[in-house]
């Protein structure tokens, strides 16, 4: 697992879901700071607060191991008419 991956993948995986950083931290009672925290890679977690997040975004532990980058940006706003 390259360094830092956790914290892409919960960027990614919360952003897949359209969940807040907010919203996430109610599902998980993991501080807002600290999800903010080990997706900008500053803290890594320990076995029971990777448990509660992975049970809030209903996936497998697994699914922190990928590789890959942060989570594609969705542009913010209204959608543009047409």
């Amino acid at each position: 697992m390259q360094p830092n991956s956790f914290g892409a993948n919960l960027k990614r995986l919360r952003a897949e879901l359209g969940i807040s950083q907010v919203g996430l931290a109610d599902l998980s009672e993991v501080s807002r700071a600290y999800i903010a925290d080990l997706e900008q890679g500053r803290r890594e977690p320990g076995w029971p607060i990777a448990i509660a997040l992975a049970e809030a975004l209903e996936v497998s532990l697994d699914e922190f191991r990928k590789e890959g980058g942060p989570a594609k940006r969705t542009p913010r706003g209204r959608p543009k008419g047409g």
